[in-house]
């Protein structure tokens, strides 16, 4: 589900790099880059995505800005974003791509699964990219999928020629510079703790609605856990776990976290202790 994600990050980072969006009629040029980042997920292992084109909206009408044709894997971007390029483009502001993905397939502990793209080779995956590009500066754009949100398990799992997996895509964009990290690594009785769900909420600042949960994250098999694309302000972040064979939840809640523009902000060993069951 990361990797599916990734994949359509990496085509909206091609798309706008090679000039998409822009209502400007200026002829000077600032320059567009991208980063890509994504969560691990607990159940998937592999994401694998068939891109066809990238098409952008440039002067009231859509632009085919790259059309690689060719398979991607989308998990592999959970500690560290990758560079995905850069080009000249017209200033101005970028408002809207669209992503055409003709193929994808996920990987689980059951097998490999077809995914169910509701009109997307036929109408495209559109992002919203409000972002200004300024004569002679660079703009670099963050793209987050949130892997967790963007795959849906249907209920018609299991099976060849099947599609098990849902694709909604859920896609974080920032620039960078203005938005910041949480890091931290999830233990439980004094050990590492893969798989934890981790959660950010906005509390205090300008940048959200108070309580607006702005992004997620899962920790992975060191137990460590990234939190991208967060605009500055003070978050709430909740750590939750169930085990898998015994059922036993545990969790934990840290506040007051603060996080600032173009920076990572590092918790300490974060442990879950074991929730207390209702009366």
């Amino acid at each position: 589900m990361a990797r599916v994600l990734q994949l359509l990050a990496f085509v909206v980072l091609l798309a706008l790099m090679f000039g998409c969006g822009g209502v400007t009629s200026s002829t000077s040029e600032g320059t567009l880059a991208f980063v890509l980042a994504d969560a691990p997920s607990a159940d998937i292992t592999e994401v694998n995505i068939t891109v066809d084109r990238v098409e952008a909206h440039i002067n009231g009408r859509w632009v085919t800005i790259t059309a690689p044709q060719e398979s991607y894997n989308l998990l592999d971007l959970t500690q560290q974003a990758a560079p995905l390029g850069s080009a000249g483009v017209p200033a101005g502001t970028y408002t809207l791509v669209r992503l055409f993905i003709s193929d994808a397939s996920v990987v689980d502990d059951e097998g490999t699964h077809d995914v169910l793209m509701p009109s997307v080779e036929e109408t495209g995956i559109k992002l919203n990219v409000n972002y200004t590009v300024e004569p002679g500066k660079i703009t670099t754009i963050l793209l987050d999928f949130n892997v967790g949100r963007s795959l849906v398990k249907t209920a018609g799992a299991g099976g060849a020629g099947q599609a098990p997996y849902l694709l909604t895509p859920v896609i974080e964009a920032v620039v960078e510079v203005l938005s910041g990290t949480i890091t931290g690594t999830a233990m439980i009785d004094e050990a590492v703790a893969p798989g934890v769900d981790v959660t950010a909420v906005y509390v205090d600042g300008g940048n959200y609605p108070i309580g607006t949960e702005v992004n997620t994250s899962v920790s992975d098999e060191n137990g460590m856990f990234k939190i991208w694309a967060l605009l500055p302000g003070s978050y709430t972040v909740t750590l939750s776990h169930t085990d898998e064979t015994s059922l036993v939840e545990s969790g934990a809640t840290i506040e007051d976290v603060m996080v600032s523009a173009d920076n990572d902000t590092i918790l300490d060993a974060v442990s879950l202790t074991e929730a207390t069951p209702d009366p």
